[in-house]
């Protein structure tokens, strides 16, 4: 059986192997300050890409400010 691994690669190409899912939240938590876009994400489990996505997706949102 295969360790559960979870790659990001940033808009830059840069590539980041985390081996949990709290690991890559972390990671993506760090590259939403710096990018808009988020990272592509590839693993060895679906449901581990799953919980990524949808822990993860407000990271990327654009986020709208109004005044009332």
């Amino acid at each position: 059986m295969s360790k559960l691994y979870i790659l990001l690669t940033d808009s830059k190409g840069k590539h980041y192997r985390c081996e949990s899912v709290s690991d890559a939240c972390l990671v993506a938590r760090y590259l939403a300050r710096y990018q808009t876009t988020s990272p592509t994400v590839e693993s060895n489990c679906s449901w581990a890409v799953d919980d990524f996505t949808s822990i993860t997706k407000s990271y990327y949102n654009t986020k709208e400010v109004s005044n009332g």
